[in-house]
């Protein structure tokens, strides 16, 4: 036992013995006298010396029956004991109106032993005092002698201790106790006591109790009603308590136990069993100490409350007794002073305690259940509540259903939100106080759902406005998993209806969606997120920055993996919708996309901080696109896409399956583009490998759409923005092969069919390898070179071979031949023109004449010679015969080109019985001289003739022949030497390695 306790009960037993004692010897001397005041009061006066240290004053000592009756009793008028001491509230020790002694008649008149049966005190004060040094105000009893065989009196049977009307006082300056009672009524009855203990039951009211341990109040003047039996054993110290019942308005405390005296710890064991219940739990605040009540400071609670349970262990500087029970709450309502907007009303609750103060990881409360509203709204919860003497931890379930418009106005109002609807949530949670107030997303465990019905959320201003009918979302924060990584988010999110805007430039519509979510930490920005979504959604709207999308029955997954240490985001997409419409608005202008289904599978790499869109996202996957439409300001035609499917990855584009419309041209592309990543960072060259099959190609028009900005040799010059009639400009940093099938191709107004072959474009250079046509009139096979270094400075060398050609038709496919070769508008018929050449163009594609070489052949037979005026002079000079058409038999004719001029190889023409020998050169500014021998006819004069001069300005003149008779021209090889450094240059230029 407490050693300062100890002390306090042994000197208020010492002392209260003391007391009765004094009265005891009143009483006797009573008995040995004559029982008149007038003689009793001068015997006590006197005999009081004797025994009592301090004053003593009193008015009278009388016998009483009648007031007293049925009990005799000895009753002692205004009694008072003075004992000053420094420290004590008054110098009076006690001061009563009167004194009642009551004595056993029985005893008295056949046993002649004087036995007092009950004391009661009448309007009495009790001023009881111990210092802090352990001396008391009431020890004021005179030691006695031991022996008392010579006093004529037996042993006194004390029955009870009656209070009427009161005041008791005790003050421990040592104990650090401080207890009063004003107004005290009640008795301490069925008194027992002996050597071996204390016994009583103890029935007592006061109006102004008082208790106070330490600085602490207990009780704080507060009314009070107890109601015990008490016993207390003199050899341990031990105390039992039972059928306690305190009462203070309509709150009451019952308790039953034992409180044994724990003497090696210097403290006590108890088993106690409790019960606490209170009409007004605003009433039992009132009661509880100031230190405890802290923690209700700001808080205003009221209604009915009940705790049952127990109290047991140690209680001494090193321990704490367990504390178990249950508590229950009704008709309970509680505001904070800080939040009196948010009253709590209508709440219940039944929980179960454990307390252990000496092992706090151990002590919990479990909550049975928990109802409240605020707010108009709803809550639930039942659940463990642990860690209460540190960061209090919820384990628990919650269910609210939530008045949203409530809620809105008071918590969101200044945030100028506004958010109307109803909210029923249903959510495991694990939480503790501080991750909440935190918002410690990372840390709070939840499981459970959430239902919106005829929710919206819009902003100051309509920033931001959120609506859908109703919505269903299964929300699980930090799921634990077998691998010990905890997943930090997992959503299921359906809605029917849900619409979203953010401001003027961002808004979306879902119908029917259904999203699965799952997420890693967002909140903490040193690790990588993850982020996975399934969905499946009947219909999608949105607008973004003036940008658009439209679709229908869009399904698929994506997720997002971020790699910091490595600067980059993986996107996971997974995708297939209908009926998709899409536009997009950038600084120049718009695009406009639509489709009737797509399909895309996609591993998207994003690079942090790159600003080009191509590079910044690289895309490893497949995609596939039916009956699409593409509307864009780059092109006027609308590109329709009946099919398109193709595959990435390793930065190599593989399109497996396509049709493509782009206005008059219809076109399948197949094969493999790579390299594309450092043709964006200008670090290497774009390839690619294609097959192209179309029905109709626009030539001129795909030219158009796919010309570079600038020569070969103006890369270091601003680009200027291609014009109607530039011409067509390679590419740099490219090397592409195109295989081609054409049914029909358009170019410049001709009708070309029938194209096979390859198309090369490599690094500013365009190579047509053997490719094979069909012209009007005219099977043609073409090998090229195209490059071009300035926009006006264009070079071309071509191997150009016409098989059974129109003579009409290639003037026309090939006008600048009427320059080259004058004649051949003089012949009508079918015939093989193959020409190689090269030479430099202006842009408008007119020759520079003073950069041709070249060669070129033509042959043919039944071949028809035009009339004209020339053909006229020369038959007549060399006599041939009149007919009506002039049929050429033969022609096989072979010239150079170099520069302006043009020489023209000796040549056999062969017409009816005549053969002829030409030869001659002629220039571009057509100017010529050309000498005509005749070397079988039929008359025997061999004839020549010489042309020359101009067309405005011809001479024609008879010459000796210079060619004799059968001679037959001999094949000069020109065009094939020209095809050797034709083919020699295209070989060069598919050989170089790019810069």
């Amino acid at each position: 036992m407490n050693s300062k306790v100890k002390k306090a009960i042994k000197i208020t037993s010492i002392s209260i013995g003391s007391l009765l004692l004094l009265l005891i010897i009143t009483s006797l001397i009573l008995m040995w006298f004559v029982f008149t005041p007038e003689k009793l009061t001068p015997i006590v006066r006197k005999q009081l010396k004797n025994y009592v240290t301090c004053e003593t004053q009193l008015n009278e000592v009388e016998l009483t029956l009648f007031s007293t009756f049925p009990k005799l009793s000895l009753r002692i008028e205004e009694v008072t004991l003075i004992n000053p001491m420094k420290g004590s509230i008054s110098d009076t020790l006690l001061q009563a109106s009167s004194i009642d002694m009551s004595l056993n008649i029985r005893a008295l008149l056949f046993d002649n032993k004087v036995l007092v049966n009950g004391i009661t005190l009448n309007e009495t004060t009790l001023n009881a005092y111990i210092d802090s040094t352990g001396k008391a105000n009431y020890m004021v009893m005179k030691e006695q002698s031991s022996d008392t065989t010579s006093e004529p009196f037996d042993l006194i049977s004390l029955e009870f201790i009656a209070f009427k009307n009161c005041h008791v006082s005790y003050m421990d300056d040592e104990g650090k106790l401080y207890v009063s009672a004003g107004r005290l009524n009640g008795k301490l009855k069925e008194l027992e006591i002996n050597d071996k203990h204390f016994k009583t039951k103890i029935l007592l009211h006061s109006k102004d109790a008082f208790a106070q341990m330490g600085v602490d109040p207990y009780w704080q003047h507060k009314e009070m009603t107890l109601g015990l039996d008490f016993t207390y054993l003199f050899e341990n110290g031990d105390f039992g308590i039972s059928n306690l019942d305190l009462k203070h308005q309509d709150t009451q405390v019952k308790l039953d136990g034992v409180v044994k005296n724990d003497i090696p710890n210097d403290g006590y064991t108890m088993v106690l069993d409790y019960e606490l219940e209170t009409q007004s739990v605003a009433e039992l605040i009132t009661l509880i100490p100031p230190f405890f009540a802290t923690y209700f400071e700001g808080l205003t609670l009221d209604g009915y409350g009940k705790m049952n349970g127990k109290v047991e262990g140690a209680f001494n500087d090193d321990s704490m007794p367990l504390i178990t029970g249950d508590l229950q709450l009704d008709r309970f309502s509680a505001i904070y002073n800080d939040m009196k907007n948010v009253p709590i009303t209508e709440c219940s609750t039944n929980m179960n305690l454990y307390i252990d103060m000496n092992q706090e990881d151990k002590s919990l409360i479990t909550l049975k259940s928990l109802k409240f509203k605020t707010l108009q709204s709803d809550f639930e919860a039942n659940g463990i509540i642990d860690q209460i003497f540190g960061d209090i931890r919820f384990d628990g379930n919650l269910i609210a259903a939530i008045d949203l418009p409530t809620i809105s106005k008071e918590f969101l109002s200044e945030t100028g939100y506004d958010v109307k609807g109803k909210m029923k949530i249903n959510t495991y949670a694990k939480t503790t106080l501080n991750e909440v107030m935190d918002v410690d997303l990372k840390k709070i465990r939840l499981k459970g759902d959430i239902e919106l019905f005829q929710f919206s959320a819009v902003g100051e201003g309509d920033t931001v406005n959120f609506t859908t009918p109703e919505a269903k979302i299964h929300l699980e924060l930090n799921k634990p998993a077998e691998n010990k990584r905890r997943q930090f988010l997992i959503a299921d999110i359906r809605t029917t209806d849900f619409k979203g805007n953010m401001g003027l430039d961002m808004n979306v519509q879902l119908t029917n969606s259904i999203l699965h979510v799952t997420s890693s930490d967002f909140t903490d920005s040193l690790k990588s997120l993850e982020v996975k979504c399934n969905y499946s959604i009947s219909s999608f709207i949105g607008h973004f920055n003036g940008n658009s999308a439209n679709m229908r029955s869009l399904v698929g997954s994506m997720s997002m993996d971020e790699m910091q240490k490595i600067k980059q985001n993986i996107y996971k997409i997974d995708a297939s919708a209908i009926n998709i419409q899409a536009q997009m608005i950038d600084s120049l202008g718009m695009n406009r996309v639509t489709a009737e289904s797509i399909a895309l599978k996609f591993d998207v790499k994003e690079n942090y901080g790159v600003d080009n869109a191509l590079l910044r996202w690289v895309p490893t996957g497949n995609i596939t696109i039916q009956n699409g439409n593409i509307d864009t300001y780059l092109v006027p035609e609308t590109i329709q896409i009946p099919i398109l499917s193709f595959t990435s990855q390793n930065d190599s584009y593989e399109i497996t399956k396509s049709k493509i419309i782009l206005g008059k041209s219809d076109f399948s592309l197949e094969g493999t583009l790579w390299n594309v990543e450092p043709y964006l960072k200008k670090e290497g060259v774009l390839k690619g490998d294609f097959s192209f099959k179309s029905n109709v190609t626009d030539i001129n028009r795909l030219m158009d759409l796919t010309s570079a900005d600038v020569g070969s040799e103006e890369v270091n010059t601003t680009p200027v923005p291609r014009a109607e009639g530039d011409p067509y400009l390679v590419p740099l940093n490219v090397d592409l092969v195109l295989k081609t099938q054409i049914d029909q191709a358009l170019f410049n107004n001709s009708i070309i069919k029938n194209i096979n072959g390859g198309v090369v474009v490599k690094d500013g250079k365009l190579i047509l390898d053997d490719l094979k046509v069909e012209l009007p009139g005219s099977k043609v096979i073409v090998t090229a070179i195209y490059r071009t270094p300035r926009k006006n400075h264009l070079f071309i060398g071509v191997d150009y071979h016409m098989l059974e050609v129109e003579i009409e038709q290639l003037l026309t496919i090939i006008p600048d031949l009427d320059t080259i070769m004058p004649m051949l508008k003089s012949f009508k018929g079918k015939g093989e023109f193959h020409f190689v050449a090269e030479t430099y163009m202006f842009s408008n594609y007119d020759l520079k004449r003073s950069t041709i070489r070249g060669a070129a052949a033509i042959a043919g037979q039944d071949l028809v010679l035009m009339d004209g005026e020339t053909f006229t002079e020369i038959s007549k000079t060399l006599m041939f015969s009149k007919k009506t058409q002039n049929r050429v038999d033969s022609l096989a004719a072979e010239f150079t080109l170099y520069k302006n001029e043009i020489d023209v190889y000796p040549f056999s023409l062969k017409m009816d019985k005549y053969r002829a020998v030409i030869s001659g050169k002629h220039n571009l500014d057509m100017s010529f001289i050309y000498h005509i021998s005749l070397v079988e006819s039929p008359i025997l004069v061999k004839l020549g003739v010489d042309v020359s001069g101009t067309m405005d300005d011809l001479k024609i003149r008879p010459v000796v022949p210079r060619y004799a008779e059968l001679y037959r021209p001999a094949r000069q090889d020109a065009i094939t030497n020209e095809q050797l450094n034709l083919k020699k240059m295209i070989r060069e230029a598919l050989m170089t390695k790019f810069e």
